[in-house]
């Protein structure tokens, strides 16, 4: 009977810490996948902004290409 009370003093001892150490963990989990969130957002954002740079460019020159080709057919006429 004496070994059953010691093992659920020990117990409760060891409930303690676990229950702080699960808790800390999960915070910390939580605040970093915010992070990563907010992260990887941003990296999207980049990522976007680079396509529509990109798009804007190659809009122009596709615009300035079809100028020069209506010019030198109106030459040619």
């Amino acid at each position: 009977m004496d070994a059953d009370v010691k093992t659920k003093d020990s117990d409760k001892k060891l409930n303690d810490p676990v229950a702080v150490t699960a808790v800390i963990l999960s915070v910390f989990m939580a605040v970093g996948n915010i992070k990563d969130n907010n992260i990887g957002k941003a990296m999207q954002k980049a990522k976007a902004d680079l396509v529509d740079a990109w798009s804007k460019h190659q809009a122009s020159r596709v615009k300035m290409h079809l100028d020069e080709n209506g010019l030198a057919q109106l030459r040619l006429l």
